[in-house]
């Protein structure tokens, strides 16, 4: 399931790709038009302006990385044992950009409704391999 929808999205991603640009990022357009979307491997979701202000600008959250929730026997003091704890998942996906900012984490440009969507079904994949 992890392998079939991490290909389905770098498929999406690659389906933008023409002469090494991606369509989602034009350069001529005014930054003031559309805002360029990232998904990331952990399930985050970020914009900035696209246009020729692409990456000088501030990147903004859309929505915060997934979570999910495993056991680990994890010693906080001699009181307590086997805590829950979140960890995030950016090693079960991986896309063909490496980011910069987030470490050990990469990402596709997509358009919103993609990212949103894609989020969606990462989340339901993580919740059953770790239900």
């Amino acid at each position: 399931m992890v392998e079939q929808l991490n290909a389905e999205i770098v498929n999406v991603y690659n389906s933008y790709i023409k002469n090494n640009i991606n369509e989602l990022i034009v350069q001529t357009n005014s930054p003031k038009i559309y805002d360029v979307y990232h998904l990331y491997s952990d399930g985050k979701i970020t914009y900035q302006k696209g246009g020729n202000e692409y990456l000088q600008k501030f990147e903004y959250i859309h929505q915060n990385s997934l979570y999910y929730k495993t056991m680990e026997k994890k010693i906080i003091d001699e009181n307590l044992k086997n805590n829950t704890c979140y960890t995030s998942y950016n090693n079960i996906f991986h896309f063909p950009l490496q980011s910069d900012k987030y470490e050990n984490t990469t990402y596709v440009i997509l358009t919103k409704k993609e990212c949103i969507y894609y989020r969606y079904m990462m989340n339901k994949i993580i919740e059953n391999l770790f239900a």
